[in-house]
C-alpha cells in the first residue's frame, strides 16, 4: 500500500524559531522529524511513500531523495502554493492507483498502521465504505472538534463550540481512501479533505472511523516538538 504524506504547507507558527527549513525537517532528537514518522511507517513494512511537497521542497527533495538509502521508493508531487489538504492530495492524484494510506507531515501518531489499514479493508468490503478516518478519545472537551458516530458509521463532524463530553472521538489525521475518493476532489481551487470531502462522504454512509491506541503530537508549536522529544526519549 502507497503512502502520501502532506508535507506542501508553510508551518506559520514554528516559522520564526526554524525560518530557513520547511516543518517536516525540523530536527528532532538529533534528526528530521519526517524521517521519525517515516521510520515508524518502515518499520511496519511500508515501502512505497508519496510526498506531497510545496515550500522548501527542494530541502525535502535533496535530503530524502528517491528513498534507496532508506531501502524504500519515495515520489513527489510538488506546488507552489497549497490550498488545502485536498488540494494537494488532488496534485497528487497521477499516483493514486489503489487504496492509500494519507499522513499530515506535521503530526505523529505512535498507532499499529497495518491493523488501521486492515480494518479500513473489512469495512470497504464488507459494506463499500470509502474512506476510514483514525479516531482517538479527547480526554477534554474544547481541544478539539470530535465525530458523531453510529456504530463504526461517522455520521458527522462537531465543532469544538458544540456540546461534548470527555471521551468523545476525534480526528487523529490518518486516512485510508479508496482510489475512488480522488473523484471528489476538484480539478482545481481550494479543497480540504476534512470539509469538503469527508462531510460528504459521511452523509452517503461512505466514511468509517476506527478507533486508535493513541492520539497525535502536533510539531507545529514548541510546545508540541517538546511533547515529542519527551516522547521519544
Amino acid at each position: 500500500m502507497k503512502v502520501f504524506i502532506l508535507v506542501a504547507g508553510f508551518g506559520t507558527r514554528i516559522r520564526e524559531q526554524y525560518p530557513d527549513i520547511p516543518k517536516c525537517l525540523i530536527p528532532v532528537r538529533g534528526k528530521p522529524f519526517l524521517l521519525w514518522q517515516m521510520g515508524r511507517l518502515i518499520e511496519q513494512g511500508f515501502k512505497d511513500f508519496v510526498l506531497c511537497v510545496g515550500y522548501r521542497k527542494e530541502q525535502i527533495m535533496e535530503y530524502f531523495k528517491d528513498g534507496r538509502e532508506l531501502g524504500i521508493r519515495i515520489q513527489y508531487s510538488t506546488e507552489d502554493m497549497p490550498q488545502g489538504t485536498g488540494t494537494t492530495l488532488g496534485v497528487a492524484r497521477k499516483f493514486f492507483d489503489e487504496a492509500s494510506l494519507v499522513l499530515n507531515g506535521d503530526t505523529y501518531l505512535p498507532i499499529d498502521y497495518r491493523n488501521f489499514v486492515e480494518k479500513h479493508r473489512l469495512a470497504a468490503h464488507d459494506d463499500g465504505a470509502l474512506a476510514s478516518i483514525a479516531l482517538y478519545p479527547i480526554s477534554m472537551f474544547g481541544r478539539s472538534g470530535h465525530v458523531i458516530l453510529e456504530g463504526e458509521r461517522i455520521k458527522a463532524f462537531a465543532e469544538k463550540k458544540q456540546e461534548g463530553k470527555e471521551g468523545d472521538l476525534a480526528n487523529a489525521g490518518a486516512y485510508v481512501l479508496e482510489s475512488s475518493v480522488m473523484d471528489r476532489i476538484p480539478p482545481s481551487g481550494p479543497c480540504s479533505l476534512e470539509v469538503d470531502v469527508f462531510p460528504t462522504l459521511a452523509n452517503e454512509g461512505l466514511l468509517r472511523g476506527i478507533r486508535v491506541e493513541h492520539g497525535f503530537i502536533d510539531i507545529g508549536s514548541p510546545q508540541g516538538l517538546a511533547e515529542l522529544e519527551k516522547f521519544l526519549s
